[in-house]
């Protein structure tokens, strides 16, 4: 799954994580783990003491094959550094061997790029926009995902603060936050 915000609607990152999270609870995804890549970020983000199993083993998978990851909670989290961040994700999934779901967020402008990559294998699409004003290139962006055969959803409120740092940490964002990933997270699971 690859996720990506609209111009000016922050949160991004944070929604995708916490769809990530609520993948790990409830669609059986802890038994492979939840790989959740973060692009073109300056500073890489460390392991938590808290972790699952599944969460620690993808860390060690990903490690043997020479790519640092941080099992975070529920999740294994990579940060990759970067301009054209396609072929290192392309390569992080590849090395996770398919052990899981992975959600990566990247900037919206590589999407046609990751739609084509026969490497990422994208299924579905999370999309973080402020309705009713980015209404418009929603509709436009989620039309054309779905002519691509991928499911396609809107974020249409970001976590906030307290729910932001949870699901950096791979843990459950708690309150309405939940309940919004969860129903996001079957929608572009298929369950």
């Amino acid at each position: 799954m690859i996720a990506a915000e609209l111009p000016g609607a922050g949160g991004g990152v944070a929604s995708a994580a916490s769809v990530a999270v609520m993948a790990a609870a409830t669609a059986g995804a802890e038994h492979g783990g939840v790989l959740m890549i973060e692009t073109a970020v300056e500073r890489r983000r460390g392991p938590t003491m808290l972790a699952s199993d599944a969460a620690r083993r993808l860390e060690r998978s990903l490690g043997d094959a020479g790519i640092r990851a941080a099992a975070r909670g529920r999740l294994c989290w990579v940060s990759l550094p970067g301009d054209d961040p396609l072929p290192a994700v392309g390569a992080v999934v590849a090395a996770a061997g398919g052990s899981g779901a992975a959600v990566a967020h990247l900037p919206a402008a590589v999407w046609p790029a990751a739609l084509c990559s026969s490497d990422l294998a994208v299924t579905g699409a999370l999309l973080r926009a402020d309705l009713p004003r980015q209404r418009s290139l929603a509709a436009l962006a989620v039309h054309e995902l779905r002519a691509a055969g991928v499911r396609a959803r809107i974020a249409t409120r970001a976590p906030g603060p307290v729910a932001s740092r949870r699901v950096a940490s791979g843990l459950d964002p708690g309150g309405e936050t939940s309940v919004r990933a969860v129903r996001l997270a079957r929608g572009l699971l298929g369950g």
